[in-house]
């Protein structure tokens, strides 16, 4: 348990500081933007760990050359593109309606697809 909050510490920093300073990606200023920063940052990482896994940011990294931010910033950027977030509401709608196998493939294939897209974005960005 204590290697899976290494992990996420260190994830949550990395959505904070990306959401200090760099207009568009978090533009939320005012009374109270700190706080909101770090509930839209625990709510991303959140949502990266329950729908792509603990690891998937540390493989993106070694995979691609790519730092956490741009990780973070590409799966949020092919979750919406793809609209994984209506599927992954989807498929979890479907609990005691299908076999439990069918309800996993769809979770992993959504995995695959995001996964592939975080991937290509990292690699395009990169030879840009």
């Amino acid at each position: 348990m204590w290697n899976e909050f290494q992990v996420l510490i260190p994830m949550i920093s990395v959505m904070r500081n990306t959401c200090q300073g760099e207009p568009g990606w978090c533009s939320i200023t005012g009374t109270g933007a700190a706080i909101t920063r770090r509930i839209v940052a625990t709510s991303v990482v959140n949502d990266l760990v329950n729908h792509a896994g603990i690891t998937f940011v540390f493989q993106a990294v070694e995979e691609t050359g790519a730092t956490p931010q741009d990780v973070v910033r590409a799966y949020s950027i092919a979750r919406e593109a793809f609209g994984l977030k209506d599927y992954w509401r989807e498929v979890a709608h479907l609990d005691m309606q299908v076999p439990t196998e069918v309800q996993d493939s769809l979770s992993l294939q959504g995995r695959r697809i995001v996964g592939r897209a975080v991937r290509w974005l990292l690699r395009a960005h990169h030879h840009r």
